[in-house]
């Protein structure tokens, strides 16, 4: 016999008209005859009928009833097993009244919190969370949870003698209390907002739900009033939007962390963390060091030669890389800069062609610029021979005695 199945016994009079009894058919706790007509494409009722009135008095009679579905493109069918005992007229039949199919229990109930007056002698077959204490109540037994599970199916059986019984299916509805706080969809919100956003920029979106059935407000807010992000960003209570109060430095505080909280409107809470990197934007122009370089350089230097090193302030270098450039006041190009700031020597130098150099040069990230001059003295070496401007010549006259 299949698990969840009741064996029907139907108890006939042995005299009189026939009866009809419909035989029921089990489905989950809840199929009835009485329901078919609504589904008439995928039910037929059925019924076991007498042919004739039972003659033998203590009688029983047993098959097998057979019931399939029309699947496609394979049937699923089952087989329930039927007894019919034939009584005396004079015998009590089996009866088992209760007021209703559907019950219902508070979640929060204590072990042994009635949920139903039974008839005496009725046993019960189903979950254990239920039981019939010493009185014939039906009590709870174990401790129940509507989100694991809403509802239990129960049978109640009632036997009176010779194997007669009859049998009730009740359904226990689990109602719902608050004992499941908010939760949220992630434990730690990762986000970035960029330093020149706006006041009232989206920063993230908490989210949270609750497996409590009714429906209940939930509040999102800070952990801590006194946490110091609380006067940066701002956390919708209603919604969970998390925007921006005021404006926004990353060279000041490149990122924070803080710690949100979820409650509904029975106190129960939970918690999630949050983490907004502040992105860098290029509003920080660079500044050279000096706004004046004096320099000297001797005129046989030769090319490549080092002579200054530029060096610049920029709170955006990272993102926003430095280029440096001779703008002007070198006209034969004499001298060049490297994209570390190195000044050297080009092109060999001449003193007695240009003794002094006022260089204009130039510090930009794209956006902004930043200027300085440099005044290079070309300093003088030994690379030219003397060079006499007149020939003169003079004539001494020398006496024989002189030179004896």
């Amino acid at each position: 016999m299949r698990s969840g199945w009741l064996r029907p016994t139907l108890a006939l009079a042995s005299y009189g008209r026939p009866r009809v009894e419909k035989l029921k058919r089990p489905c989950g706790g809840s199929a009835d005859t009485n329901s078919v007509p609504r589904f008439p494409d995928f039910f037929r009722p059925a019924a076991v009928c007498l042919r004739a009135s039972p003659r033998h008095r203590g009688g029983v009679f047993q098959f097998f009833v057979h019931v399939s579905d029309q699947g496609e493109p394979q049937a699923h069918w089952a087989v329930a097993p039927v007894t019919v005992a034939v009584v005396s007229p004079l015998e009590e039949l089996p009866s088992l009244d209760v007021p209703t199919r559907d019950l219902f229990v508070q979640e929060s109930a204590p072990l042994g919190s009635h949920v139903l007056a039974l008839p005496p002698g009725s046993t019960l077959t189903g979950p254990s969370e239920f039981s019939i204490d010493a009185q014939g109540n039906l009590v709870v037994a174990a401790p129940l949870d509507r989100e694991h599970q809403s509802t239990h199916h129960l049978t109640l059986r009632k036997e009176v003698s010779r194997g007669l019984a009859t049998a009730f299916d009740v359904t226990v509805h689990v109602l719902d209390d608050n004992d499941c706080e908010p939760v949220f969809d992630v434990l730690a919100y990762k986000t970035a907002v960029a330093e020149n956003a706006e006041q009232g920029c989206v920063v993230a979106r908490l989210m949270a739900h609750d497996l409590d059935l009714v429906l209940r407000k939930v509040t999102y807010e800070f952990y801590e009033d006194t946490d110091p992000a609380a006067e940066i960003f701002w956390v919708d209570p209603l919604s969970g939007v998390v925007t921006t109060r005021v404006a926004l430095d990353r060279e000041a505080v490149p990122f924070y962390n803080f710690t949100v909280r979820v409650r509904d409107d029975g106190l129960l809470s939970s918690s999630a963390w949050v983490y907004v990197e502040v992105l860098d934007v290029n509003d920080n122009p660079p500044v050279f060091e000096h706004s004046r370089y004096q320099l000297q350089v001797p005129e046989d230097a030769i090319a490549g030669t080092v002579v200054a090193t530029l060096r610049i302030e920029d709170a955006d270098r990272e993102t926003a890389p430095v280029g440096f450039y001779v703008l002007s006041g070198d006209p034969g190009q004499q001298f060049a800069v490297r994209s570390s700031g190195d000044v050297f020597v080009q092109r060999l130098l001449d003193r007695e062609a240009l003794q002094n150099y006022t260089l204009k040069m130039v510090a930009t990230d794209g956006f902004h610029v930043a200027t300085t001059q440099l005044e290079i003295t070309v300093l003088d070496s030994n690379d030219n021979p003397p060079i006499c401007l007149k020939v003169r010549f003079c004539f001494i006259r020398v006496s024989s005695d002189w030179e004896s």
